[in-house]
Formats: structure tokens, sequence, C-alpha cells
């Protein structure tokens, strides 16, 4: 699936999207997400999440998230962060995110 402009999309499962512009992107379980310019992500369970652009996330669970450009991360232990922005853009929060939505004023 591609989302363009504000699009809103609920993923679940081994789902893959594409959003572009200033798309809002829920994940769980196996989700899949190539993303671009000023999206926002939550994402959760095993998620997969390529960030770049201005983008911001918030990430909890075993979920993996790599990081480029300005793209920013708030992210609980278990989250795997890799990518060239890994190291300055990354926040880690002592305890898991229990409410994503709340953590995304970075």
């Amino acid at each position: 699936m591609t989302a363009y402009e504000y699009a809103h999309v609920e993923a679940f499962d081994a789902s893959t999207v594409d959003a572009r512009g200033k798309s809002q992107v829920r994940g769980d379980r196996s989700f899949q997400d190539p993303r671009w310019d000023s999206a926002i992500v939550l994402a959760h369970c095993q998620c997969h999440v390529q960030a770049f652009g201005a983008s911001i996330i918030a990430a909890t669970d075993t979920a993996t998230v790599r990081l480029g450009g300005a793209a920013h991360l708030r992210a609980s232990a278990g989250v795997c962060v890799t990518g060239p922005s890994a190291a300055t853009n990354l926040t880690i929060e002592p305890h898991p995110i229990s409410r994503l939505a709340g953590h995304l004023n970075l």
C-alpha cells in the first residue's frame, strides 16, 4: 500500500506501507514500512520501520527502526535501532512506552 499526503493507515500482520508526505501510520505485529518525508509512525510488536526526512517515530516492544536524515525516534529499551542518524536523533525511554502517541512530542 502507498499512502500520500495526509493519509491515515492502520497496518496489521505482514503489511508493507510506503508512506509519503504527512502520512500517519500505526503498525502492529510484523509491519514493514519504508518511511519518507514528515510521516508519524507508532511502532510496536515486531514492526520494521525505515525513517527518513523529518519523520517522527515512537517505538516499543521488539520493533526495529533504521534512522536516516532528520528523522527522530523515541524508543523503549527493547527496540533495535540502526542507521546513520541513530547516534544523534534517538531518545531511549527507561521504561516501556505505554501510550505511544503521548511520546511523539519530541
